[in-house]
């Protein structure tokens, strides 16, 4: 995870101590190494829903911290090993990719409940 791109980052509208937290616990649960459809299913995920940490930390806290698409493409800048592809690349490449499919389906559940069943996350809620 380079969280360098996600400080370097002009699309992200929520601070970076938040979203840096926010990034290296999907690295915690997600790992580092995820394909494109997986970075792009993290994208859609962490903008649906909220997750509730052991330690009380929230991801979507429905106060001061709510994930938005900016936000989110910030965060998969982070995961992407490839030069180039930054936050503004991801902002882009998400709305064209084709989430209807049934192999992206089957990316995102697996994704959602790789998050759902960590030991590290206490609730989710949509």
């Amino acid at each position: 995870m380079n969280l360098q791109k996600l400080r370097e980052s002009k699309e992200a509208s929520l601070e970076y101590s938040y979203l840096s937290e926010v990034a290296k616990r999907l690295d915690k649960i997600l790992g580092s190494r995820l394909t494109k459809d997986e970075i792009i299913a993290m994208m859609n995920v962490i903008t649906l829903y909220s997750f509730q940490f052991n330690d009380g930390f929230v991801i979507n806290d429905d106060r001061d911290h709510i994930i938005g698409f900016s936000d989110a493409a910030a965060i998969a800048a982070c995961f992407c090993k490839e030069p180039g592809k930054d936050s503004l690349w991801w902002k882009v490449e998400y709305p064209a990719y084709d989430k209807e499919s049934e192999e992206y389906q089957a990316v995102s559940d697996r994704l959602l409940a790789k998050l759902i069943q960590s030991p590290i996350v206490r609730a989710t809620t949509k």
